[in-house]
């Protein structure tokens, strides 16, 4: 029952005994009746005021999510990066926030009531209806900004028409410096490229291995071996673009066997070598323990070593020291690969195993990747059952850690 039904039902029951005495029923109302009567009238009343009181919580409910929710909205506007606003039909601003005043070198207060359109302009006059495509309420322009310093900015305005009852009552719409459009883009061009240097570094690679085998080898056996390795870490590196689903589903296949931690360490230097003179690098190797009770794929784990070194390599400066040492403890194995070369932020650090990421340091080198390495690096380390870890410091270089467990079952 509605609060209005029972403040109905209230005031007719107090009316029950003045309409009596009206009517002369008087000599009716005995002691039980007017008892009766008066109980129904204060349970009426007391449920009308009771209606009334809930109506109000509910009300009083209600405002406080809109307010809440407004203030959320505005904290959001005050700290989005790009520009928003509202305007009337005739283009007054109705609401702005901060970025889009700052983008204009105004006070939201200043620009409020004002005409947006003398602030934003295009070559077509002040937008209205007509700018939008036929059948749709949106579209995006280029617009130029007016600064209060007499300069302009370009900007690309994101534009939506509001309407109630098919008439046209302005627009909603958001605005970012033309410039982060043209960074957009150039990353995607910037992408393309670190693919195809990635692939065509594998490829490198691959020759590099190929020519390091003689045209007439004394041993036509160890000849062929390498080569057949060569070929088979060409096909690893390429296999992470094969599939579709390659970089959320692909795991590397494990052919287990004991392994020399220590014979390892010395391929994996062996392969840099030459990169490493011919840029001056000192390499610092070293060995600690027998280096028994590994078990794992030689050629896998040979890629990810490869990986943490040949990062070392490209990332340190001509002429700086890298530090790789090998060291046994009672539960595992630990490599550890240090450089004194550009480093990461804690940030870059949290996302530098992540598929195609590379830090904004690493970009801006122009050194050639493409952010796969110490993703596939981590993948390896977990089909071992082991952990990679890493430490570093903008600047100061970086320390990666590879960990793996000791006598794992090469049959697993």
């Amino acid at each position: 029952m509605t609060f209005r039904a029972k403040l109905f039902l209230a005031v007719l029951a107090f009316s029950i005994l003045p309409l009596a005495y009206s009517f002369g029923m008087a000599e009716y109302m005995t002691g039980p009746v007017l008892i009766a009567v008066f109980c129904v009238c204060w349970f009426t009343l007391l449920g009308a005021l009771a209606g009334a009181v809930k109506v109000d919580q509910i009300v009083r409910a209600a405002q406080e999510r809109a307010l809440r929710s407004e203030v959320e909205l505005r904290n959001f506007l005050e700290r989005v990066h790009d520009g928003v606003f509202r305007v009337d039909a005739e283009g007054r601003i109705l609401e702005i926030n901060p970025a889009m005043a700052q983008a204009l070198q105004y006070e939201p207060d200043f620009l409020k009531g004002r005409n947006l359109w003398e602030y934003l302009q295009t070559g077509k006059g002040a937008p209205g209806p007509s700018w939008l495509q036929a059948g749709r309420n949106r579209g995006t322009f280029s617009m130029t900004g007016r600064l209060k310093s007499g300069g302009t900015v370009e900007l690309i305005a994101d534009l939506h028409a509001l309407q109630e009852d098919g008439v046209f009552r302005g627009f909603r719409g958001c605005a970012r410096p033309a410039e982060a459009l043209l960074k957009t883009e150039r990353l995607k061009q910037r992408v393309a490229q670190d693919l195809f240097a990635g692939l065509g570094q594998g490829l490198r690679a691959f020759l590099h291995e190929v020519e390091g085998i003689p045209a007439q080898p004394a041993d036509l056996d160890s000849a062929r071996a390498a080569l057949a390795g060569a070929i088979a870490r060409l096909g690893r590196r390429l296999a992470v673009f094969a599939t579709e689903n390659a970089l959320t589903d692909w795991t590397p296949v494990l052919r287990r066997r004991p392994v020399d931690p220590q014979q390892l360490q010395a391929r994996v230097c062996a392969r840099f070598q030459p990169a490493m003179e011919a840029r001056a690098q000192t390499l610092v190797r070293s060995s600690f323990g027998e280096g028994g009770g590994l078990v794992g794929d030689p050629d896998q784990l040979m890629e990810l070593l490869g990986n943490l070194l040949g990062n070392a390599v490209k990332y340190s400066p001509d002429g700086g020291e890298i530090v790789f040492t090998y060291r046994e403890t009672e539960s595992g194995h630990g490599f550890a690969v240090s450089d004194n070369g550009i480093g990461l932020s804690l940030e870059d650090l949290s996302r530098a195993c992540s598929p195609f990421f590379r830090a904004e340091n690493a970009v801006n080198s122009r050194v050639p990747g493409f952010g796969l390495g110490l993703w596939k690096a981590r993948r390896i380390a977990e089909a071992h059952g082991g952990r990679l870890t890493a430490e570093s410091e903008p600047g100061k270089g970086a320390t990666f850690t590879l960990v793996l467990p000791k006598s794992v079952d090469p049959d697993a």
